[in-house]
């Protein structure tokens, strides 16, 4: 998880960056200006996932800096968390106003801090989630329902599924970076035995079974730098941008668990089975983001696709995806 943190107060940022940092929040870019934050906004190549703000600052304030961030087409989303003295507490309705999440009072208590900003995380979700279900499932199961028969090799995109990214656009944040060296795991995700599983289920069961795949890899995924993309033919590439390697093994064992959970209420015998197999697409980790790239497209040419599907957000209940498109038939 990326944070952002601006504060005038250089003192006030070094401890506030190793608070974070005894908290697992260890990826914090700082900045003592408004000026300064939008900038790094501006040019980063990797997004920030939270925002933490001074009120009181100098020049262009907390409360003006938030409204410009969350003006941002891709801030609109991101948890903002004011910080303010005993004597700015009158101004939070307007930072409320202006875009804030939430609110701390300094001087801080770290581990509450860490807590509010899991818990932004949640509630933004949950906003997320309850503002785009309705419509999104109709979508879903109008097109799950229609006439056409199911394609194996569409490549489809959940746009509210964390993480899930269109493959265009996986290619286009790779090639941005470039040949600046990262620490990247490259690896696929299959749904296991997918062409018998295609060839006795329904084109709304198939695109259920995709759709949980994907919710369910956007939940192991680690917190951090992770992308993927659903390529066709049952399978995802993913690019993590972690230190840490990620053990294949472990990985598809949480996966099979988490996948288990959510399609057992399927009627159709071969959905209750369906596994997800992890493979890695290469054993080097530093790497730059160029070659990177290079894998990631070779592999998806042999999986090949034949055309492409970019779906409107859906709640990931995927247990109860199957029940809620049968009650509108």
């Amino acid at each position: 998880m990326r944070i952002l943190i601006v504060d005038d107060d250089p003192m006030f940022l070094d401890l506030l960056e190793g608070g974070l940092a005894a908290c697992g929040f260890d990826e914090v870019a700082r900045a003592a200006t408004a000026d300064h934050a939008l900038e790094l906004v501006d040019t980063q190549d990797i997004e920030f996932d939270c925002f933490i703000l001074d009120i009181l600052m100098p020049g262009t304030d907390g409360i003006e800096l938030c409204a410009s961030i969350r003006s941002k087409p891709n801030c609109r989303s991101a948890p903002i968390i004011m910080l303010t003295s005993s004597d700015a507490r009158n101004t939070m309705q307007t930072a409320f106003e202006a875009g804030a999440t939430d609110f701390l009072n300094k001087p801080l208590n770290m581990v509450e801090l860490g807590a509010r900003i899991r818990m932004a995380f949640l509630l933004v979700e949950a906003v997320n989630n309850e503002n785009t279900n309705v419509p999104s499932l109709s979508a879903l199961s109008k097109l799950s329902q229609s006439s056409e028969k199911f394609e194996p090799g569409t490549r489809i995109t959940f746009s509210s599924i964390k993480s899930m990214r269109d493959y265009h656009e996986l290619e286009s944040k790779l090639t941005k970076l470039g040949r600046r060296r990262f620490s990247i795991s490259l690896f696929s995700i299959k749904i296991a035995d997918f062409e018998s599983i295609s060839q006795a289920s329904t084109r709304h069961e198939m695109m259920g079974l995709i759709h949980m795949s994907a919710g369910v890899i956007s939940r192991v995924m680690p917190n951090q730098d992770c992308h993927f993309s659903y390529v066709g033919y049952g399978e995802f590439v993913c690019v993590a941008f972690i230190q840490t390697p990620l053990a294949a093994g472990l990985l598809q064992t949480r996966l099979r668990s988490e996948l288990s959970m959510c399609v057992r209420n399927s009627d159709n015998p071969k959905i209750c089975a369906a596994e997800l197999d992890v493979s890695p697409l290469s054993e080097r980790r530093d790497m730059t983001a160029e070659h990177a790239l290079m894998v990631v497209r070779n592999y998806s040419k042999v999986v090949g696709s034949i055309s492409e599907v970019m779906l409107p957000p859906v709640d990931d209940e995927a247990d109860r995806l199957f029940e809620k498109i049968r009650s509108k038939e």
